[in-house]
């Protein structure tokens, strides 16, 4: 879907001019600039806008005021809203307010890109569900946001991501029905909430039962899911007189989820098959199955790790959940919950967050995802013992993940020559034809650096793997080569 017009709200009109320039260079066709609430109602009512980009501190009334107001006569457009400020409490106002993402001036490439193509699908799924969404030509119509009960099914997730409505709005659509459904995303996306929740809004009167089988014997595995032999679960399911025992018979009208179907022996695969089935014709008592992975699942098949009719049978549907990089504007709502369930667990008050949190974190990649998140902020509450929260706690688990990081890319490359031992796949740097030198690579990292932690140089340092003293000196050197260089340029021009 190409987003033809986009409607940009900033009284700032060079940095208005900027953000059109790479929305240009990212597919958008044409971009509007309005410089007040006034203003862009007015252009509203005469030529429907694609998406609204808006600054949040504007001296004609506040961006929320404008969310809250666009909420009422265009909530189907998706909002933007573009800020220098990192305040976690201005972002979460802002996603209250009906904002749908949430960037950081100057927003950098690949980030703007992610946005761009979460409002893309946003779009589409509000044009995929117009009956049932206020403000769009059809009549009759219900909030995008997920409806009390589903609200109440996905209590443990909290989200104002597109992809990640997508999926619960797939997952709502197919919790009636007794397909089997496979659920992929990495571990910490919270691949076990969205089960439960499928448990919840299917009616099921059974149990949810969640079963892990990691590092279990194919003996163990088939006595934990049918209370039985392995050879004996075989032979039930090639006889077609599957009988229910463990965890399955706990399951039963309810729904088993199973975490990473590869690590299950392939002979009990096929009897988990004709769980599923026997489900289907009612030959058995029902069983929903529910398979989560953090692998490439087409992968493991090819591997002969999964059974191809099971592969299959999962992939009639199938539901991803976005990773929380992917996920940057959840990042301020995540993190203030975090912080009170963490304040109620140590019996404390919510300390207040300082500004630079939200960029750093919005430049870490979090390999644990909203695990992790939950983890960095208890640790760091556990740890505090002023009204603000320090941020030593949150640097030191990225820089610990940093050194893991560079270790784990050593040890690939020491054993990539050896081919028992499989590499870890590695990002490289792709230079141009003419080779930078090392000061011109130093320069462009630095720049990089600052661009994505908007210019706070003790973030910047962190991802550089330097002190914030260090980048400071390194700064006031090019700023002092600078200005030498213009002295000598003026020199020039005035002989």
């Amino acid at each position: 879907m190409v987003l033809v017009r986009i409607c940009i709200v900033d009284e700032n009109e060079l940095e208005a001019r900027e953000l059109a320039e790479a929305l240009g260079e990212h597919g958008c066709e044409s971009v509007e600039f309005c410089a007040g609430p006034r203003e862009l109602e007015e252009l509203l009512v005469r030529r429907p806008s694609d998406a609204v980009f808006l600054e949040a501190a504007m001296t004609r009334g506040s961006g929320e005021e404008l969310l809250l107001r666009l909420g009422e006569i265009t909530p189907h457009v998706p909002k933007v809203v573009v800020t220098s400020e990192t305040d976690v409490e201005t972002a979460v106002r802002c996603m209250r307010a009906g904002a749908d993402d949430y960037l950081l001036k100057p927003p950098e490439a690949e980030r703007l890109e992610t946005t761009l193509r979460r409002i893309r699908a946003l779009q589409e799924y509000r044009n995929a569900h117009a009956e049932q969404i206020p403000g769009t030509p059809a009549a009759g119509r219900a909030a995008t946001r997920p409806t009390p009960a589903r609200a109440e099914a996905f209590a443990g997730l909290l989200t104002q991501d597109a992809r990640m409505l997508e999926a619960l709005a797939r997952v709502e659509d197919v919790a009636p029905t007794t397909h089997p459904m496979l659920l992929e995303g990495e571990s910490g996306t919270g691949k076990e909430l969205v089960a439960r929740g499928l448990h919840a809004l299917s009616g099921r009167q059974g149990a949810f039962v969640p079963v892990s089988l990691s590092g279990l014997r194919a003996e163990e595995a088939a006595e934990v899911l049918f209370g039985m032999q392995d050879s004996q679960a075989s032979a039930s399911a090639s006889a077609e007189r599957l009988t229910l025992g463990g965890a399955c018979a706990a399951a039963v009208n309810g729904t088993l989820f199973l975490e990473e179907l590869a690590e299950v022996d392939v002979a009990l695969q096929g009897a988990l098959l004709e769980m599923a089935l026997s489900s289907e014709r009612q030959d058995v008592p029902p069983v929903r199955l529910v398979v989560g992975t953090a692998h490439d699942f087409s992968a493991e098949r090819q591997a002969a790790r999964v059974r191809p009719d099971l592969y299959f049978r999962l992939q009639a549907c199938r539901v991803s959940l976005p990773p929380l990089r992917e996920r940057p504007a959840d990042i301020p709502l995540l993190l203030k919950h975090f912080l009170h369930e963490a304040s109620d667990a140590y019996d404390k008050d919510p300390p207040t967050p300082p500004q630079e949190l939200v960029a750093l974190l919005a430049a870490y990649h979090f390999p644990g995802n909203v695990r992790e998140l939950r983890a960095m902020v208890h640790d760091s509450v556990a740890k505090h013992r002023s009204r603000k929260l320090s941020m030593l706690a949150f640097k030191q688990h990225i820089d610990r993940h940093r050194t893991l990081g560079a270790q784990a890319q050593q040890d690939s490359e020491t054993s990539a020559a050896s081919p028992s031992l499989a590499p870890v796949p590695t990002t490289r740097v792709v230079f141009p034809p003419r080779l930078p030198t090392l000061k011109e690579t130093a320069n462009q990292l630095i720049d990089e650096a600052m661009r994505r932690a908007s210019g706070k140089q003790s973030i910047a340092a962190s991802m550089l793997g330097i002190s914030q003293s260090a980048l400071s000196r390194r700064l006031k050197n090019r700023a002092g080569h600078f200005l030498e260089t213009l002295d000598e340029h003026e020199t020039e021009r005035d002989a």
